[in-house]
């Protein structure tokens, strides 16, 4: 018996060191992060909470997190002065979420900066979108260096402007089938009908959208986008963003992770036959952008 207690307080004590361990090495790197900030004449943002290291959390946790942001963005500017424009950089402002530090870039210089000017010097932090990885891949949004420059080079001979053009049709004719679906619910109610016409329209809006990639990119009808994506891409979607929020659900062994698994198999095995099939046998009327798509592969 008393071996077992030796042996619990023992491992109590390694797991509290290590998390006292843990702890300091977070607030080193954030002390290490905020004197490189501060160094680069980036203001603080401003928040509510008077929370030692938790203060920015508790604003993103209570508030919406863009609203908040926003917020920040116009307490900078109304701080601006010609003193605080010696002393600090404008448009820009810094948070803490834990143990990361984020800038808020709003100048269009100082985006083009990053996104144009200098990217190669700028490294994307997967850990935001770690969730939607099964989604995004290895693509423009996930890659870096010589395989970013070369997906960039393939996409940019598919996406021209003159090429886009036609997605404009595409979207309006999205647009038409949704106010006729909208148009119908209301008339089947009838006119002496008290009963109200409940309609999910950020379901519709999210149907509208995969409608529009779908018939633009691979050339598919509505109908056969409506009844592949809503089942296999959405679940993906809602699960992710839970998973920003709650990353332990990825470890859990529930049937809505099950569900999550299998809608990612196989969305990824209907999305390859389908990309195989264009190319192999090429579509007798495809659209311009998936033309351009598919030979740019």
């Amino acid at each position: 018996m008393v071996g077992v207690v030796e042996c619990v307080w023992w491992g109590g004590t390694v797991i509290v060191s290590l998390a006292v361990l843990y702890l300091a090495h977070i607030a080193w790197e954030m002390q290490r992060l905020n004197r490189a900030l501060t160094a680069s004449h980036i203001r603080c943002a401003v928040t509510e909470s008077r929370v030692p290291f938790f203060n920015y959390v508790i604003d993103m946790l209570t508030y919406s997190p863009w609203m908040t942001i926003t917020k920040w963005i116009q307490q900078e500017d109304a701080a601006s002065s010609p003193q605080s424009v010696r002393e600090y950089v404008q448009g820009l402002v810094r948070f803490h979420f834990f143990h990361k530090a984020y800038v808020v870039v709003r100048p269009v210089e100082a985006v083009k900066h990053v996104l144009q000017r200098k990217v190669s010097e700028y490294h994307k932090d997967t850990s935001g979108y770690h969730p939607f990885m099964p989604l995004l891949g290895t693509g423009l949004v996930t890659s870096e260096g010589k395989l970013w420059e070369r997906q960039r080079r393939l996409i940019a001979s598919a996406f021209r402007v003159d090429i886009l053009d036609e997605t404009v049709g595409i979207a309006q004719r999205a647009v038409d089938r949704l106010v006729n679906k909208l148009t119908a619910a209301l008339s089947e109610r009838g006119s002496e009908s008290s009963d109200e016409v409940v309609v999910d329209m950020g379901e519709e809006f999210r149907k509208l959208t995969l409608q529009v990639i779908a018939e633009a990119v691979l050339s598919m009808s509505p109908e056969e986008s409506d009844r592949v994506f809503p089942a296999l891409y959405l679940p993906i979607v809602e699960e992710a963003n839970k998973r920003t929020f709650y990353p332990y659900r990825e470890y859990l062994p529930t049937p809505t992770n099950f569900t999550y698994m299998r809608a990612v198999k196989e969305l990824n095995s209907y999305i390859t036959n389908i990309i195989t099939s264009r190319v192999k046998h090429r579509l007798a009327n495809p659209t311009v952008l998936c033309l351009s798509v598919l030979q740019s592969l």
